[in-house]
């Protein structure tokens, strides 16, 4: 493996081929940064086995580079991404949504039948900085805040 292919290999999710944890923290940030949790994925797993699980991960890291940004997998079912303005951070929040609702995730279950779900989405949260868009992500949780909502912490600038 060369020196390209082992620093790569370090800063990869090697299950949905998104930036891992550590290349995330690695970053320059930007104005704003974006938390999305897969709803749903412990009822996935427990239900249609831990391979859907693992199909709708990468289902949901397709639909974060459907739009245009980088994104990172900061562990089990949590992603980040970030942007310049909130209202763009938004739009990327909104397309993934979009992008979700239309997906099909397909599987084999152990009995060997197929099993398609559609209509996956996310919570999401906003902040300046990570902590915030943690902190707003948990709230949108509590809430129950998932497609077409969102939530966000601290003022919104116009």
């Amino acid at each position: 493996m060369s020196e390209r292919e082992k620093i790569r290999a370090l800063l990869t999710d090697e299950l949905t081929g998104l930036g891992n944890r550590r290349a995330w923290e690695e970053r320059e940030r930007r104005s704003f940064q974006a938390m999305v949790d897969v709803e749903g994925l412990k009822w996935v797993n427990d239900n249609l086995g831990w391979a859907a699980g693992d199909a709708l991960l990468r289902t949901v890291a397709d639909a974060i580079r459907a739009q245009g940004v980088s994104g990172y997998r900061l562990g089990g079912d949590e992603f980040v991404f970030e942007g310049e303005g909130w209202a763009a951070v938004e739009a990327v929040v909104e397309g993934i949504r979009r992008h979700l609702r239309k997906a099909e995730v397909e599987t084999t279950l152990a009995d060997g039948s197929r099993k398609r779900f559609q209509g996956a989405t996310v919570h999401a949260g906003i902040g300046r900085t990570l902590d915030e868009a943690d902190a707003a992500l948990n709230e949108a949780k509590k809430a129950g805040v998932a497609a077409g909502a969102r939530a966000a912490r601290g003022a919104r600038p116009s």
